[in-house]
């Protein structure tokens, strides 16, 4: 199961490389977009990566703007935490493309183990 991870992470990076203009440059049309997500606090610690490496690797390989709230709401029962990402439509689909691969890993991990989701 370790193997997997690093398998995605090499093909995550090289579709973001993809989305990239090689001389860096945009179009003049392309405007940013932003875009609100919730995650169950349950699966904040998978997706953040050991000290915010994962969240580090989704801003650098998209290109993409990703703030994560500290905390849930105050209030709010679900308990979801808020990302907030901005950027280019490309940047944004990559960072969310990103996110959904290590969630996703982490779900399956947890059935496979006969763990609980909690979300």
């Amino acid at each position: 199961l370790e193997a997997m991870p690093r398998l995605h992470d090499k093909s995550i990076a090289s579709m973001c490389r993809l989305l990239k203009f090689s001389d860096g440059s945009r179009r003049k049309d392309e405007k940013k977009i932003c875009l609100n997500v919730r995650v169950p606090n349950s699966l904040m610690g998978n997706l953040m990566g050991v000290a915010g490496s994962r969240i580090k690797a989704i801003r650098q390989e998209s290109g993409a703007d990703v703030d994560v709230s500290r905390d849930a709401k105050a209030g709010d029962p679900s308990g979801n935490r808020t990302i907030v990402i901005e950027g280019l439509e490309e940047q944004v689909n990559a960072a969310i493309y990103m996110m959904q691969i290590f969630l996703w890993e982490e779900i399956s991990f947890r059935k496979t183990q006969g763990l609980g989701l909690s979300i």
